[in-house]
């Protein structure tokens, strides 16, 4: 393969991430407000294990549950930074803040 064709096939996979990443923002858009609820009671029952916690932190598994979605629609919202890896250099993990300001901004 030539450096232009890998390089044509970047931007092939990148146009394709794009427009799935449109269409899953338009998934969540639709269930903003189921998602909504699932932060809050996923905050409740967190506020009775550590009340003296500011912020919540929770893996990636842990989102992909909250917003039912899965690990791609995950990894393309943190490659695109719409979303934040809290701590970088480990394995993924999301502040509930973070979250959900993400999902209100939801247009």
């Amino acid at each position: 393969m030539t450096p232009e064709e890998r390089f044509q096939a970047k931007l092939h996979k990148k146009h394709l991430d794009e427009k799935y990443l449109q269409r899953q923002l338009a998934k969540l858009k639709e269930d903003k407000s189921e998602i909504l609820i699932r932060i809050k009671n996923y905050k409740r029952i967190q506020k009775r294990k550590y009340p003296n916690s500011k912020d919540f932190y929770f893996p990636q598994q842990q989102l992909i549950k909250l917003l039912k979605t899965n690990n791609r629609t995950v990894n393309l919202l943190a490659k695109e930074k719409l979303i934040e890896n809290t701590f970088g250099f480990m394995k993924p993990v999301f502040s509930l803040s973070n979250i959900t300001f993400f999902i209100q901004s939801l247009k």
